[in-house]
């Protein structure tokens, strides 16, 4: 059995729903799924690792985040991470003068091309907080691999 490395203060709350419309604006390949998304994170910065590992097939994947909920000026860093553990692209930041738009990721070599796999989103809210209120800063959009 797999278990799923957490870090953080909070188990984060995490609900899909799929679909297969491609992201509006994006190229994303005929075979590419678009899985819809939305995930509470840490207030004071802490690493979210989501636990739903999705398939992928070899080519491009990207990233549309579509609302943010108490979320800080500095916005929500995203990443994809393999079953290893390790975060195999690099981070995109968005803050919320871009939401509804569609951001490409890469490996953390700079390739467009994310290889074959399984992969789940990391989240980091972009934070200088030492705590937080309530709501807990939340966001919503959608992956397509």
């Amino acid at each position: 059995m797999h278990q799923t490395r957490r870090t953080g203060w909070r188990d984060p709350a995490l609900t899909i729903a799929l679909g297969a419309a491609p992201v509006a604006g994006l190229a994303v390949p005929a075979s590419a799924a678009t899985h819809r998304l939305s995930g509470t994170l840490s207030c004071i910065g802490t690493l979210t690792q989501y636990d739903t590992f999705r398939v992928h097939a070899r080519g491009g994947a990207s990233i549309t985040v579509s609302s943010f909920t108490s979320i800080a000026a500095g916005g929500v860093n995203y990443g994809l991470r393999s079953k290893n553990g390790t975060q195999v692209t690099r981070s995109l930041n968005f803050v919320r003068s871009e939401l509804n738009r569609s951001k490409r990721f890469t490996t953390t070599q700079g390739s467009a091309t994310i290889p074959q796999g399984h992969f789940a989103v990391n989240a980091r809210h972009v934070t200088k907080s030492t705590g937080c209120g309530f709501p807990l800063p939340s966001w919503s959009g959608s992956l397509s691999l």
